[in-house]
């Protein structure tokens, strides 16, 4: 029997945090994570980033053209408003033309999916969604990830119609590739309420400028350059750019049952539902939405690009961390060495003066006669006596190096605490939990209780050491040395304990 299902690519404001599933949404289900997949891009980096790597070579093209520094962009510009990378100045307007909705988005997303909720749902006919609500908003949020995990569709068209949109995104990817540069894609099985979806994060480049740069952002060109031209009897561009990705799925839904075998699941035709206006009710539900998602992607924007810095950070300061540690392993080591040497060398002297002084009175001894025995013997032990004293002299010398010894470990310890003492992960933990302390909403309690715990388990790797305060450590465990075996102190060092 013949199945028909709709087609849908609609045009959306792109969320990275949202596709990436850096927390899990209200309309998810963080049990549900498994069904979601990473097909396209690097998650590692970020959409600026990427966005930045495919004009790097026009930005370089069009600096090396300019005769006045200040036309220049990017840090090599003298003019602080052009200081900026290619991405921040298309969204603020700087490195684009128009304003308003005429301004060039730097990247755009696209959303598709075949099917709705009620043919092609996550989770089957009996899934109660007021019931999984009601379970996430009381707090039991792991009866909610039983129940949903209850329901989920044994439909063979769910897994059908993810590989389909998966072989459709592929063929996107390459379909104008100068034109249409895909950073990632992304797919979403992970909300009970709903049907699995991709979100496809991309960019319309336009190529073949004389002036400025050669190739830039301009999405009517780049369209235009596609085959995809607003006439009098045509859609807009951007209108037949996702017409064409339907019928990308529309022909892999053909392709896909002569492969495994099944019966096709053919294209609904469209029935226009999607340019109706929403009532005002509906809209205003949705403009408060929106309001607080852009208000959760402000912060998680910044707790996002706080994250990638102390990456970044711990990355560069690995391998002075390393250097450092080998560093202190050489010392240590070249200090117990030190003292035993220093204590051997006492021994072995003490030894020979006693061999020495026990030589000295076997001659005097032979040398004696009964005469002088007496006051000889009176002589030797005034000699024993001072000998005695001095060897007490030596065993407290002996001591006092001990004490050294012993003080020079305790300072070694109060250093170390001390460097201990500079580490942020104490700090970043603390600020974290005043966030959790502070939020109302569990969802970001627990996030926020997660990430503290992230950075106390790694907190080894968080923690860094500028190489001041190496340099003013090494300098403290010179001067202690010197100061163990007698050396005297010089002017200029200056020692910040």
């Amino acid at each position: 029997m013949s199945v028909e299902m709709t087609v849908s690519s609609s045009q959306g404001k792109p969320a990275e945090w949202h596709d990436r599933r850096v927390i899990t949404p209200k309309n998810a289900d963080k049990a549900l994570e498994g069904e979601n997949e990473h097909w396209i891009g690097d998650l590692q980096t970020k959409d600026a980033e990427k966005f930045n790597e495919i004009f790097k070579d026009d930005v370089e093209k069009f600096n090396a053209k300019q005769n006045r520094p200040s036309r220049k962009m990017g840090s090599e510009s003298t003019n602080p408003e052009r200081q900026k990378t290619y991405y921040d100045g298309v969204v603020d307007g700087t490195f684009c033309t128009g304003t308003g909705k005429m301004k060039e988005t730097p990247v755009q997303e696209c959303v598709l999916q075949i099917g709705n909720k009620d043919d092609n749902g996550i989770t089957d006919d009996s899934f109660d969604i007021d019931t999984w609500q009601t379970l996430k908003r009381s707090g039991h949020e792991d009866k909610a990830s039983e129940y949903a995990l209850s329901h989920l569709s044994k439909n063979p068209n769910k897994e059908r119609t993810k590989r389909i949109i998966h072989r459709a995104v592929d063929r996107i990817q390459n379909f104008a590739p100068e034109h249409l540069v895909i950073l990632r894609a992304d797919w979403h099985g992970d909300e009970p309420c709903g049907t699995g979806h991709c979100h496809i994060a991309y960019v319309l480049r336009a190529t073949g400028y004389k002036n400025g740069m050669e190739s830039r952002v301009a999405s009517v060109k780049a369209l235009e350059q596609m085959g995809f031209k607003k006439t009098k009897d045509s859609e807009y561009g951007i209108v037949q750019l996702h017409e064409k990705f339907k019928e990308i799925v529309a022909e892999e839904m053909v392709a896909d049952a002569l492969e495994y075998d099944y019966n096709p699941i053919h294209r609904k035709p469209d029935s226009g539902e999607h340019r109706k206006r929403s009532d005002v009710d509906a809209f205003r539900e949705m403009s408060a939405e929106r309001e607080e998602l852009d208000a959760d992607k402000a912060t998680l924007d910044v707790a996002w690009d706080t994250l990638a810095e102390q990456i970044q950070n711990l990355a560069k300061k690995e391998n002075s961390l390393d250097i450092r540690e080998e560093e202190l392993d050489t010392w240590e080591q070249s200090l117990n060495q030190n003292l035993l040497n220093a204590r051997k060398v006492f021994l072995d002297a003490e030894e020979k003066r006693l061999n020495a002084r026990e030589t000295k009175l076997d001659e005097w001894e032979k040398s004696l006669d009964e005469n002088n025995l007496n006051t000889r013997k009176n002589d030797l032990d005034t000699r024993e006596s001072d000998l005695l004293i001095r060897e007490t002299k030596h065993r407290k010398k002996v001591i006092d190096l001990q004490q050294k010894e012993s003080e020079l470990q305790t300072k070694e310890r109060d250093l170390k605490e001390r460097e201990d003492n500079l580490k942020p992960s104490a700090v970043v933990a603390s600020m974290l939990y005043m966030v959790a302390q502070n939020e109302r909403i569990p969802e970001r309690k627990r996030q926020a209780e997660s990430l503290r715990d992230y950075v106390k388990k790694f907190a080894d790797r968080l923690d860094t050491t500028f190489k001041v305060n190496q340099e003013k450590s090494r300098q403290i465990r010179q001067q202690l040395r010197d100061s163990a075996f007698g050396v005297e102190k010089t002017d200029d060092i200056e020692i910040h304990v």
